[in-house]
């Protein structure tokens, strides 16, 4: 199939893409390049063609050497930037140009060794930040963590089967942290506290499952895990069931000359249901001091409402 429409150009500045996050209230999209990238660039969800970036965190003071990935808090107004140089700086949303982060989480203690891609849940207002690098591949941190910190868990020791994790997601209603592995080819499931050694309750893995060097992921609102797959030559994305187990075919694969996809990582959706993310259908609305299950997606069309 082909795009609905493409932004592209020397305009647009833009690198070899990483990630991408998106926010729907404010209908923008947010790109990352990663290795030999210090910058983040922001565009219009409408954008189309050859157009040059709302805004541009980038410069000396923000202190980025690789910017890998963006996680936006719209609750607080702020954006975290994993950057693979072993640091997570946290910005004003509306940062523009060469600024200074409000805060960095940084140093030895962090043990953040080559951070790539992150999550923030807000409910428990916890990040969560996968690296590529070290002994425990999975680290969380309060979301307010500052300076060299220790995380308050790591996961990834022999016995989890974590190898070079890429995509993080929480899924809030099943209380379950879901890990993207690019070493394995697989997606695990695990208790969303869980730590050291601890196992996955269940994985997709295996030949029929078109999973290839995958990297992003999001969850639907139909409970579909969409996964940018970078090595996948007979699936540029792929769509799987949250329940899907072991080696199952995906439910769809998007692949072929007309998509113009070559090696996706990034993926991003505009009906997903990771609120925390800021990709919900056109907002969320957290109640009572983010108690866990109370979180509500709401539709601009009819006004119908889903709350977990």
């Amino acid at each position: 199939v082909e795009p609905l429409r493409v932004i592209s150009g020397p305009l647009t500045e833009l690198p070899s893409v990483f990630t991408l996050m998106l926010d729907r209230v404010h209908r923008e999209i947010w790109v990352s390049g990663c290795l030999g990238s210090p910058a983040i660039l922001v565009f219009s969800m409408d954008d189309v063609n050859e157009v040059p970036p709302l805004r541009k965190i980038s410069g000396a003071a923000t202190g980025l050497v690789n910017a890998c990935a963006t996680v936006l808090d719209r609750l607080h107004d702020e954006v975290f930037v994993i950057d693979a140089a072993g640091a997570v700086r946290v910005f004003p949303r509306l940062a523009d140009g060469d600024v200074a982060p409000l805060r960095t989480i940084s140093g030895a203690a962090t043990g953040l060794s080559l951070p790539a891609m992150g999550y923030l849940d807000l409910v428990h207002d916890e990040l969560f930040v996968a690296t590529l690098s070290g002994t425990a591949r999975v680290k969380v941190f309060a979301r307010t963590a500052l300076g060299n910190v220790p995380p308050l868990r790591t996961l990834g020791l022999a016995g989890s089967g974590i190898v070079n994790p890429r995509g993080l997601l929480v899924d809030l209603e099943h209380d379950e942290l879901i890990v993207v592995d690019l070493g394995d080819d697989a997606v695990r499931f695990y208790p969303r506290t869980a730590s050291g050694s601890d196992s996955w309750l269940r994985e997709i893995q295996g030949a029929e499952t078109l999973l290839d060097a995958p990297h992003q992921v999001v969850l639907t609102e139909a409970d579909e895990l969409l996964i940018g797959n970078e090595g996948g030559l007979d699936a540029n994305f792929i769509g799987h069931a949250r329940t899907a187990v072991d080696n199952a075919a995906p439910i769809r694969y998007v692949a072929g000359p007309a998509t113009n996809l070559s090696s996706p990582t990034g993926i991003a959706t505009d009906r997903a249901k990771n609120c925390a993310e800021g990709n919900s259908v056109d907002g969320c609305i957290f109640r009572d001091n983010f108690e866990a299950g109370d979180v509500c997606y709401w539709s601009s069309g009819d006004g119908t409402q889903d709350c977990v």
